[in-house]
């Protein structure tokens, strides 16, 4: 199992991609809309398809360096043997 900082840092390239990763862990298992990622976030002035792209970018990512992805598409977080503090 991987912890939740060892995940951060192999698919989070800035703070941004870290506020997105932690608005879908409080979302809990349900998930969230990429617009209300983007609207929770004001400070970064996201648009919701930036919230989607940064996603991508992080599954690819994690995708390669472990094959496995942090969020589907839905905007849930997967759990992928990562502990979430």
């Amino acid at each position: 199992m991987f912890d939740r900082e060892y995940v951060e840092d192999m698919a989070c390239t800035d703070e941004v991609d870290r506020a997105i990763i932690d608005e879908l862990h409080h979302a809990g298992p349900y998930g969230i809309l990429p617009r209300d990622v983007a609207s929770r976030l004001k400070e970064y002035r996201l648009k919701p398809w930036n919230v989607t792209q940064r996603i991508r970018h992080m599954n690819k990512k994690l995708n390669r360096l472990m094959g496995q992805k942090a969020a589907d598409f839905n905007s849930k977080l997967h759990e992928i043997g990562v502990q979430l503090k």
